[in-house]
This record gives structure tokens, sequence and C-alpha cells, in this order.
């Protein structure tokens, strides 16, 4: 009987196997969102983690506005590889907790 060769490179894996190109790794995508919140004027990034899992990205912290939790989604949420952003930003501002005249 003849030994089956197979070609390893087509059979998917989880134990190691390298990512497909198309898909980032979890740690990659977390370290990019950061360098993007860090380069942006507007999203300072201090007091922000990230976390990233398939895809979908969780960001935790506290900023001084809502509107500066929605920018910071909004740069997350253009970064190849987001899948989904999940925003427990909590705002500290004065005006956080001042509900809206409309």
């Amino acid at each position: 009987m003849m030994p089956v060769q197979m070609d390893l490179r087509k059979i998917p894996s989880t134990t190691g196997a390298p990512l497909p190109t198309n898909r980032i790794d979890s740690d990659e995508l977390e370290a990019v969102i950061t360098d993007r919140l860090t380069q942006n004027d507007e999203t300072e990034a201090d007091g922000i983690e990230v976390r990233a899992v398939n895809g979908i990205v969780t960001l935790e912290g506290a900023v001084e506005t809502l509107e500066r939790a929605r920018r910071i989604q909004a740069v997350v949420e253009a970064v190849a590889g987001v899948l989904e952003v999940r925003n427990n930003l909590q705002t500290l501002g004065v005006d956080s907790h001042i509900p809206d005249d409309g």
C-alpha cells in the first residue's frame, strides 16, 4: 500500500497554523488600533484599554466627553480587520451627566 501524500497547507487548523492572509492576528489588530489612537490628536488614547478577539474590538476606560468616545469609536471602526466595536468607554466630563435640552 502506498502512503497518501497530503498538502498540509490546505488543511484548516486551530493549532498554530499561519492565519489566512486576509485575517489579522488579534494582538496585531490591538497594536494597530492603539497606534492609530495615539497618532490622532482628537482621540488621546491614555487610559483606554483595547482588546481584540477575532475582529471584535472592545474599548474600556474613561474619556472626558461623549463626543470623544464617539470619535475614538469612529477611528477604530476605520481600521482594516475590525468587524465590530463594543464601546464600553465611560465619560467623566462635567457636561457628561447633564441631560440634553431637547
